[in-house]
């Protein structure tokens, strides 16, 4: 139990420290051995726990999503997922530097594509093209949007964005 709390507790000083470093760099920038200084551990301790920078990056994205699992186009316009994306607004500066959610988005949209689209087929006049570009304006859009608003330091709170998103998309 106790061995387990310490493996936690080095996690999370390694994330903290990862964040703090994030602050002044982008990843491809940052070193283990920046990293490892930063949290004062060895690089045996660190490489315990990740194979290198991206892992670490790639857990916290998994871990960061998984509070977020629902609908991400929904999701954007939640105001718990923004609440997130403002408290680790630093993390998703740099999630857009790589360019790692809008293949996320695109991913996770689809089984809503196509449900979407199994509703408007029903519909008289449905034009198929014109639905796919309809969807991709929202996706890009709403990506665009949010990275605009990360870039920026979110100025305006979750709540005042989310209102902003529900107006400009319903």
């Amino acid at each position: 139990m106790a061995s387990d709390r310490r493996i936690q507790y080095t996690k999370q000083i390694i994330k903290e420290s990862f964040f703090k470093l994030l602050h002044q760099s982008h990843i491809e920038e940052i070193s283990v051995k920046a990293l490892c200084a930063e949290a004062d551990i060895n690089r045996a301790t660190f490489y315990r726990h990740y194979k290198d920078i991206y892992d670490l990056f790639e857990t916290i994205e998994r871990e960061l999503c998984a509070e977020i699992e629902a609908d991400v186009i929904r999701d954007m316009i939640d105001i718990r997922a923004l609440t997130k994306v403002y408290e680790y607004q630093v993390f998703y500066r740099e999630f857009f530097h790589t360019n790692l959610l809008l293949s996320l988005i695109k991913e996770r949209n689809q089984f809503q594509y196509e449900e979407e689209l199994s509703k408007a087929q029903q519909k008289d006049g449905f034009d198929a093209i014109q639905f796919k570009y309809s969807f991709d304006f929202l996706v890009y859009g709403l990506h665009g949007l949010l990275k605009d608003w990360v870039e920026n330091g979110c100025p305006e709170t979750p709540e005042e964005f989310a209102k902003i998103l529900k107006d400009i998309v319903l």
